[in-house]
């Protein structure tokens, strides 16, 4: 019973590594998936500072798409939705603001549009990153679970055969 228990927890987690890797992972590790952390209020109220937004490329984008976009000159990328197309060039504006964007994105410089939103979990996971315990904390975590579930039935003893064990006599020379 422990064993196929054990079995299914490990079919799990592949499945979950798995998807991952297909579908979720980053540019640098060769993946189209990208994760933006909101720094800005230029979205409220669709997005707030410290939100993640996980984005995914596309080959085009249409009206109304949450994209983020790579601007010359910033390391962080910009997340604001497309209002209009015009000559192979996206118009782009924050929900919160009156006039649309300076920049003029092609589809090479928008990098995904908006697949996940989750409140608050880019300024967690700045927090823990920036945190040496929690850090810790989370790595010993991961490691007592890898552990805890590669641990197998038949690796134990049981009660009973820990008791039947005797040790060989020595032999007399």
């Amino acid at each position: 019973m422990r064993r196929s228990a054990n079995l299914l927890s490990w079919m799990a987690l592949l499945l979950i590594v798995g998807g991952w890797f297909a579908y979720l992972r980053p540019p640098a590790l060769g993946g189209g998936t990208e994760y933006v952390f909101v720094r800005g209020d230029s979205m409220l109220p669709t997005f707030r500072p410290g939100d993640l937004v996980v984005t995914r490329a596309k080959k085009a984008y249409d009206v109304g798409d949450v994209v983020a976009f790579a601007v010359e000159g910033h390391q962080a990328r910009i997340i604001h939705r497309v209002t209009a197309v015009a000559d192979g060039r996206y118009v782009l504006q924050g929900d919160n603001r009156d006039a649309a964007d300076p920049w003029h994105p092609t589809d090479d410089d928008v990098t995904g549009v908006q697949l996940l939103h989750v409140p608050r979990l880019g300024a967690a996971l700045i927090r823990i990153a920036q945190t040496p315990l929690l850090l810790a904390l989370l790595a010993s975590f991961i490691a007592f679970a890898t552990v805890a579930l590669s641990q197998d039935a038949d690796s134990q003893p049981s009660s009973i055969s820990a008791n039947r064990f005797r040790p060989p006599r020595p032999r007399d020379t």
